[in-house]
């Protein structure tokens, strides 16, 4: 009876993890319909933006990019924030 139990809580617990995975891929794809709808496409970025999105991902600080690029500090950490948000939801896909 006790096997019997065990054997029927591990067929649930199967059941319930593909079920989960399904799930899962489900919301990656309606994730990735989204962001292809509603991000705006790379090409679309214009000249600053992409020239502070390629020094901050070499790893520069902020008020270095600013001066690089004539910018102020505020509008470099504006045009990263924006960006980031779009970037965090395909890293995770």
């Amino acid at each position: 009876m006790f096997e019997d139990a065990m054997d029927e809580l591990e067929r649930r617990q199967e059941q319930f993890l593909r079920e989960v995975q399904t799930r899962h891929q489900e919301l990656l794809e309606l994730q990735h319909k989204l962001n292809t709808a509603f991000a705006p496409p790379t090409q679309a970025k214009s000249p600053k933006v992409l020239a502070v999105l390629q020094l901050a991902e070499q790893g520069d600080e902020v008020a270095s990019i600013a001066k690089q690029l004539g910018l102020g500090v505020g509008e470099v950490e504006l045009i990263m924030d924006l960006n980031k948000e779009w970037e965090t939801l395909a890293e995770s896909e």
